[in-house]
């Protein structure tokens, strides 16, 4: 049990402003079922996460923020909320694209060619592109393995990784 008041702030993009107005009901919700107080102050785009004296888990907190930073990279509301499950988890991979051709190779493809969805039925993983990072929600494992690929991506042939990775 928690003794005192933890906060995380965060920033909302302009383009997602009116998304958490529109869904803010259930994303309340959402958080006071999972003992979370939410706080958004539109005028200044921020996002004010904080639990309460009597949550028992103390992960909850840091699911939150992922949460939201997951919907805030344009991950849909029903695979982001999977991150409060305890078999799931949700992470964001920044990419130097300017630095490796490679992996900006593969970035675009994903976008053109929509292979984020054809991986993410591979590993069970909901991946989607945003800017210069990539957002992924799944098991646990699965998440893993993923990050792995990805990273191992980075130290490879410029020719056959991508092919055997697809």
């Amino acid at each position: 049990m928690f003794v005192v008041e933890n906060k995380f702030t965060v920033l909302i993009n302009t383009s997602k402003k009116h998304y958490f107005i529109k869904n803010w009901n259930r994303i309340s919700k959402l958080f006071k079922s999972m003992q979370l107080n939410i706080i958004f102050e539109q005028s200044r785009r921020l996002i004010i996460i904080s639990n309460q004296k009597n949550c028992i888990v103390p992960t909850i907190l840091f699911k939150g923020l992922m949460f939201i930073r997951l919907v805030n990279r344009n991950v849909p509301y029903m695979q982001s909320k999977k991150i409060f499950n305890d078999s799931h988890i949700g992470t964001i991979i920044k990419i130097n694209r300017k630095s490796n051709f490679l992996l900006n190779n593969f970035i675009i493809r994903l976008y053109k060619e929509n292979r984020a969805k054809h991986m993410g039925k591979l590993t069970s993983c909901t991946i989607i592109p945003y800017g210069e990072t990539l957002s992924i929600v799944g098991q646990t494992m699965d998440v893993i393995y993923l990050v792995k690929a990805l990273g191992n991506l980075k130290l490879s042939k410029p020719i056959c990784q991508p092919k055997k990775f697809i």
